[in-house]
């Protein structure tokens, strides 16, 4: 961390850029985007953060999304077997409708930390606000497709994510899982519906400063199926933005309201610095980028940088942009990234079984998501970590045929060596770098 802080304020001598002209002619609409927005109470602090402190760039915005990090229920009882649910009061409905959203993702790993029945409330109270809510399962009786018109362009928004601390339901409400079918025949759907077409994604590893090579790829497909631009989130820290085939995409907006836990504080110096996205609108896509930068207090309440700090991150943001087209830096950064996450899942999926059957199971059955997949794929192409990728696939059949102790009783060196055998992938250097600009 000492080693990250120091590359952090080391000057750069990149020139500070806050704005990208994509095409020429006049914006019709202008559109703000926050990233993880969780307006949750501070352990210590009994009040509700504010987001007054963007007022004036809230209302200069003819429509304004964000990602609702936080499910607004007044259930209080978790689903979730991972880490602590995350939960906001209905009384925070006043706060987003005063701020004015328009439309909030709701497809991301929280969604289902108060169950099926916390992510319904919450449908039903934002609803009721009229606020928007994209990221939601067609199956689920909802409108895959949220739409808005401003100054008469028909925006449609798409959520996405890859991962959920909770396994959906069938037929129950939840998040839309990526998959690269499911976006592209959402995205045709979405533009025969709407002028405009953007599309939100939350996925990746927290506290990552650059994208996994595959999810840079993943997002560069979507633009080509058609979105007008991809916003991304969930790494809890700012990413770079690039222009592909003239539509942007952002691979992290940081926190937009987030209360700075000792959890966030323990993963990566930035988690207090992030940036609003600005996106002018013509009737056929994106016309220009501008990124106002963020701090966010301790309460998690976003204020706008200023002078050298402004210009500092503007800077990052700009060389971690220039990344983006380096293919072996984001191989080598994934290939660390992954290395690291699957000592993690082995140690975890020990520790709920050695906890109980119903921990297990709860781990087990999130080796099914996506995140988890793209894991074993990776697993799966090195010889190293071949045997352990088969161990885990073992596992998910077990839990969906009934006998998952005795199945990981037979598999349990292969987890225990996972740490033996993703040695000779990992290279500290690259896990370094990929965590600073």
């Amino acid at each position: 961390m000492a080693w990250e802080r120091w590359c952090l304020r080391r000057p750069r001598w990149t020139a500070a850029r806050d704005a990208v002209a994509i095409r020429d002619g006049a914006v019709e609409a202008r559109l703000i985007a926050l990233g993880d927005v969780a307006l949750v109470r501070p352990r210590a602090n009994d009040a509700i953060g504010r987001l007054d402190a963007l007022k004036a760039l809230l209302d200069a915005a003819d429509i304004r999304i964000a990602n609702l990090e936080a499910v607004i229920t007044s259930h209080d009882q978790a689903s979730t077997k991972i880490g602590h649910g995350l939960r906001a009061d209905p009384e925070v409905l006043d706060a987003l409708t005063a701020a004015g959203f328009n439309v909030v993702n709701a497809a991301n790993n929280h969604a289902l930390d108060y169950g099926a029945e916390g992510l319904t409330n919450s449908l039903e109270l934002l609803a009721a606000r009229g606020i928007g809510v994209c990221g939601i399962d067609a199956e689920a009786d909802r409108q895959q497709c949220v739409t808005r018109v401003v100054n008469s362009i028909k925006v449609g928004f798409l959520g996405f994510c890859d991962d959920l601390n909770v396994a959906p339901v069938a037929g129950a409400p939840r998040p839309y899982l990526w998959s690269r079918e499911a976006v592209s025949s959402a995205i045709a759907a979405a533009r025969r519906q709407a002028d405009v077409v953007i599309v939100q994604v939350h996925w990746g590893y927290e506290f990552a400063l650059h994208p996994l090579r595959r999810n840079r790829d993943e997002a560069r497909r979507a633009v080509e199926a058609g979105a007008h631009a991809v916003i991304c989130h969930h790494a809890h820290v700012p990413l770079g933005f690039e222009v592909w085939k003239g539509c942007p995409i952002v691979h992290g907006l940081g926190n937009g309201f987030l209360p700075i836990s000792p959890y966030l504080r323990s993963g990566h110096p930035w988690v207090d610095r992030s940036y609003a996205l600005e996106l002018g609108l013509v009737r056929d896509g994106v016309a220009t980028v501008r990124l106002h930068p963020l701090a966010l207090q301790r309460d998690g309440s976003p204020a706008p940088l200023a002078g050298g700090d402004r210009g500092a991150l503007l800077r990052r943001v700009r060389r971690m942009s220039a990344r983006l087209s380096d293919d072996a830096f984001l191989d080598r950064c994934e290939r660390a990234r992954l290395t690291y996450e699957t000592v993690r899942l082995a140690a975890a999926i020990r520790e709920a079984a050695a906890e109980s059957a119903e921990a297990l199971e709860a781990r087990v059955a999130l080796l099914e998501l996506p995140r988890q997949q793209a894991l074993l794929e990776f697993l799966t192409e090195h010889p190293q970590t071949a045997r352990l990728a088969l161990a885990l696939r073992a596992l998910v059949a077990a839990r969906q045929a009934g006998n998952l102790r005795a199945v990981i009783a037979r598999h349990a060196s292969e987890l225990s060596g996972a740490l033996e055998g993703v040695r000779d992938l990992y290279r500290w250097r690259d896990a370094l770098r990929a965590r600073v600009p």
